[in-house]
């Protein structure tokens, strides 16, 4: 039974037998709960004996009153006595332990034993499971446990208790009835201030340096998830001293903080540069945000909002693309990379030059309409329409390069030579051989998604998040601009393809890659998500489901329920959940799928801890249909469908492009229904890079919408009447534009 509304104390004090405390501190757990426990004996006229069982040690005495008891004794056996007396002797016994799982029974008799000795005791043994990495697999898997625990039960309670301490709510079917499950939480706020205070008083005095806090709150708020020990240590790192002073670095605890939570498999700390400032359109979205996280809202847990989740098409690659891995040197197809299921070395891009980093394996997911472009080296790239390419100076999506080549027959990206880059790896690597034996020692670690790939074997530290960091960068390139190796290389013809299956993979940390001759870059409809997030202020949490799906029995539920509980703690935040579809939509039904899908609905449905979700989705019809009660009320505030921008929002767009462009805005401007902010953006650039007209400009571009007609109008047919539109906040109705007009612009 799982009831965390109950306390520990209240489990103890009616003389529960059987008490699973869940906690990640169980040694503050067992220091505080025996004060607590000793303080309210001493006020009742009882006495509280304290015992501790360890997998290494077995049964000790924990406090002093059963420190002064102690243990029984072994019985010496025949054995033991000859050996004294042959030696002259004297034949010690050894107290007996109980470590054995077939001695619980015995231990449960000696602790009643004590009891019976003296009524006013109450025997407390604190059950220690937190060196068990999967107390499931290798402590409740054993039926002797079991047995010895099911039917000791009222044994165990005519004295006392035993509490079970481990970091999992796992009860074996057999004890649910015998075991009670509570929690023994991570400080509070008001417990992470005297933590700060604490520390800020004892640093001072070992240092003899003041320390000012202006910021208290964002501080208490930082340690926000941290055990009393980390927090403790995390602000003893972030202590810094300036020239009179010190203070405690936010940054530093940031840092310290990320690598708690990327510790969970999926988990990391988003850390981009996404502003509001920059994100025209999604009035609607902006506005309901800001009301919902007013004061007066937001710290209400009865108003307390919990989640948007926003609506939109994918940017991946064909089957049949190849890509090059420059450690291995093999150029296989990212399907036969995904058969592989194994992480791989690709190039990337750094503000430093090229960069050899570890990718994900690949991810399959069902059909969607495709384009095949010809490159004029006769190499063939097919990807989906979102997906992007690198042109030199700024991405651009697949349908926007169909639309200029439909137009103008080509269109320029830039390339880098196999040959510069494979001069640079062979350069990066003699570098890392040089200073860390690479390849002898080190080996890139894929459990961690959006940290540092390459650690240490024997000590398992991170030492790079890509080879060239061991690199000195001067040695390699002489620009940081982009420009290193750069050459030209044309599309010179496309076509549009029936839906065909797309892949997809992660570059942690530079999120771009090198394949066919092209830069590319994969990326979800995030901005929106990310930049509210950083609006606030908050620390913006991203999960990627897929890397917390394990391969042991069990192991998917147990990382996904610590994911739930790391958010939890995190107090105010946002967590942002990409392209939360894939996963859920499947076509292939897995029990471990359905068992997360209901945690996950569960969570979105009871979520009060001031976590607030940001979801992405691409096929929202295909996880609907699978999946109904995904968009049931109350799971979401929000499903925002990202229609195009109104006139008003197209106005804001225009503003903030022709400002950056240094545009006279004041010109005639094109006729712009079905557009984008993207290909308003690629208008202005255009004009700019032409030296022409926004009128001129815009007979090049060929809006997505013409080029994704269909997948467009499908999606907008589901929206209507059950999602909000992002412009107005309200049920979007697929009236505002007239989707079958002929595209015309001003001033033909």
């Amino acid at each position: 039974m799982h009831n965390n509304e109950i306390t520990y104390h209240d489990l103890i004090r009616i003389g529960q037998p059987l008490i699973l405390l869940q906690t990640w501190e169980p040694n503050r757990a067992i220091v505080e709960l025996t004060q607590q426990l000793e303080e309210k004996a001493k006020a009742t006229n009882r006495k509280t004996i304290i015992f501790e069982w360890r997998i290494a040690i077995g049964l000790s005495p924990f406090n002093a009153l059963a420190q002064e008891i102690g243990l029984p004794c072994k019985p010496l056996t025949q054995e033991q006595k000859e050996t004294a007396k042959q030696y002259g002797e004297k034949a010690e016994q050894k107290p007996e332990t109980f470590q054995e799982p077939s001695q619980l029974t015995e231990m449960f008799i000696f602790l009643k034993s004590l009891e019976a000795e003296d009524d006013s005791r109450q025997i407390i043994l604190f059950y220690r499971l937190d060196a068990f990495e999967n107390a499931k697999e290798h402590f409740w898997n054993n039926p002797i446990v079991i047995d010895h625990f099911k039917h000791n039960a009222e044994l165990i309670g005519s004295f006392g208790s035993v509490i079970f301490l481990y970091h999992d709510q796992f009860v074996p079917q057999a004890l649910t009835k015998d075991i009670m499950v509570t929690e023994f939480k991570l400080p509070s706020k008001e417990e992470r201030a005297k933590i700060l205070q604490l520390q800020k008083t004892n640093l001072e005095t070992q240092t003899a340096t003041k320390i000012e806090i202006d910021n208290e709150p964002l501080l208490v708020d930082r340690l926000a998830g941290m055990g009393k020990l980390e927090a403790e240590n995390a602000l003893r790192l972030a202590w810094h001293k300036t020239n009179s002073h010190a203070v405690f670095d936010v940054n530093t605890l940031v840092e310290i903080k990320s690598k708690i939570i990327s510790q969970v498999p999926g988990l990391s700390i988003y850390e981009g540069e996404e502003s509001v400032a920059n994100l025209g359109g999604f009035k609607g979205v902006k506005t309901l945000f800001d009301q919902l996280t007013a004061p007066s809202i937001i710290n209400n847990p009865k108003l307390m909002p919990r989640s948007f989740c926003f609506i939109g098409p994918p940017g991946c690659l064909h089957g049949n693309t190849k890509i090059y891995d420059p450690i291995d040197k093999t150029n296989w197809p990212i399907k036969y990379r995904h058969q592989l299921g194994k992480p791989f070395h690709v190039y990337a891009m750094s503000s430093n030059g090229p960069v050899i980093t570890a990718a994900m394996p690949p991810k399959k997911y069902k059909s969607a309409q495709m384009i095949e472009f010809t490159l004029n080296n006769g190499k063939t790239i097919t990807t989906t329409l979102g997906h992007k390419f690198w042109t030199g100076s700024q991405y651009a999506t697949a349908a926007t390069v169909l639309s200029h080549i439909q137009k103008y027959a080509f269109f320029p990206l830039a390339s880098t030579s196999g040959t510069f880059l494979q001069a640079h790896a062979l350069n990066a690597l003699r570098w890392a051989q040089k200073l860390l034996n690479y390849r002898k020692n080190y080996s890139y670690c894929h459990h961690q998604y959006d940290e540092p790939l390459h650690v240490a074997k024997e000590t398992c530290q991170v030492f790079a998040q890509s080879l060239n960091d061991v690199v000195e960068h001067k040695n390699v390139t002489n620009s940081n601009d982009f420009t290193w190796g750069t050459e030209k290389i044309n599309i010179v013809s496309a076509r549009i393809l029936s839906g065909a299956p797309y892949y997809d993979f992660h570059v942690p940390i530079y999120e771009t890659y090198w394949a066919e001759g092209l830069w590319h870059h994969n990326s979800g409809k995030s901005h929106c998500a990310k930049a509210l997030c950083r609006a606030k202020g908050w620390p913006l949490i991203q999960w990627d489901i897929g890397s917390s799906m394990g391969k042991f029995v069990g192991e998917s539920e147990h990382n996904v329920d610590r994911v739930f509980q790391v958010i939890q703690a995190q107090g105010r935040c946002g967590v942002f959940i990409d392209e939360i579809d894939k996963l859920f939509s499947s076509n292939e039904e897995h029990e471990v799928t359905a068992r997360i899908m209901g945690k996950m609905l569960g969570f979105l449905n009871d979520n009060k801890t001031g976590a607030f979700i940001f979801a992405t989705a691409n096929d929202i019809i295909g996880l609907v249909q699978k999946r109904p009660e995904f968009v049931r009320a109350e799971r979401w505030d929000r499903l925002f469908y990202c229609d195009f921008p109104s006139d008003e929002e197209k106005d804001e767009i225009w503003k903030i492009w022709g400002d950056y462009y240094e545009l006279d805005l004041k010109q005639k401007q094109p006729n712009t229904n079905c557009w984008t902010g993207a290909e308003i953006k690629q208008c202005c650039r255009y004009a700019a890079t032409l030296s022409i007209s926004l009128i001129e400009s815009a007979k090049s571009i060929i809006p997505i919408y013409e080029t994704g007609k269909e997948q467009i109008q499908a999606v907008r047919k589901w929206a209507e009447g059950r999602c909000c539109s992002a412009t107005t906040g309200l049920r979007f109705s697929d009236t505002r534009l007239d989707l079958n007009i002929e595209r015309k612009f001003a001033g033909e």
